[in-house]
């Protein structure tokens, strides 16, 4: 395994943890908003 092919992976694997982080903080405003409406 190259470091190219490492730095690539590491990368990718950044950009999947981002992107859990950013669908999961939609999901936790979606929830807050209905609450909101609900009130």
């Amino acid at each position: 395994m190259s470091y190219y092919t490492a730095l690539v992976l590491f990368s990718q694997v950044i950009s999947e943890e981002k992107l859990k982080k950013a669908y999961f903080l939609l999901l936790i405003l979606e929830k807050v908003l209905f609450f909101l409406r609900k009130m």
